[in-house]
């Protein structure tokens, strides 16, 4: 039986010290901030494959696991929008003129 704070994880290239012997998807989602209703983790197998692992399944964590959690859904992105009349428009007809170069 090895102690509580022997055991250490990577999630998202981050190390995280301190884990018991097992630990639930959720529990490495709160580690990095990631709520749960919006987490998909992913556990890195030996093959270098992903397997999903679901927010409440319990793990047994063996020393140096690497994980990927991500969100599901990402509000906002690169596009960027603004509002006039209730719909969504490009910013640059939203009221704002473009700078012109000198």
């Amino acid at each position: 039986m090895t102690a509580q704070n022997d055991f250490h994880v990577w999630i998202n290239r981050r190390r995280f010290d301190g884990l018991g012997e097992t630990v639930t998807g959720g529990e490495l989602a709160g580690l990095i901030g990631v709520p749960t209703d919006n987490a998909r983790i992913d556990l890195e197998t030996d093959t270098g494959a992903l397997r999903e692992l679901g927010v409440s399944e319990r793990l047994a964590i063996e020393n140096g696991m690497q994980f990927l959690v991500t969100r599901r859904y990402v509000m906002g992105g690169g596009v960027k929008e603004g509002v006039r009349g209730g719909a969504l428009v490009p910013i640059e007809t939203a009221g704002r003129r473009p700078v012109e170069a000198p």
